[in-house]
């Protein structure tokens, strides 16, 4: 079982964007960093690649407890309705000769 770290990549100010570890509060909640994009690092021995996940803090909590449990990282349901080659058109079709 891999175990994630949560980072955050932030705008330093002189056009470097450090990643930086995403500090818990004492009842385990994650502190918010304003501006940052979060990523999940694998702490196995191989690869390390941070994997991006956006900029919402809860999306990306969900997605370390999801991993650590062995899930995908976000299990968000797509619905047939929202696709919009799913969504039949009313409109009449001329042909033109």
């Amino acid at each position: 079982m891999t175990h994630y770290t949560l980072i955050a990549r932030i705008n330093a100010g002189d056009g470097k964007f450090p990643f930086v570890n995403v500090q818990f509060s004492k009842n385990h909640r994650p502190i918010p960093i304003e501006g940052a994009t979060y990523y999940l690092r694998p702490g196995n021995r191989g690869r390390r690649t941070p994997i991006r996940i956006g900029r919402e803090l809860h999306a990306a909590v969900t997605a370390l407890l999801n991993l650590e449990n062995g899930k995908a990282p976000i299990d968000v349901p797509v619905f047939a309705a929202a696709r919009a080659s799913a969504v039949p058109t009313m409109a009449h079709r001329e042909t033109v000769a």
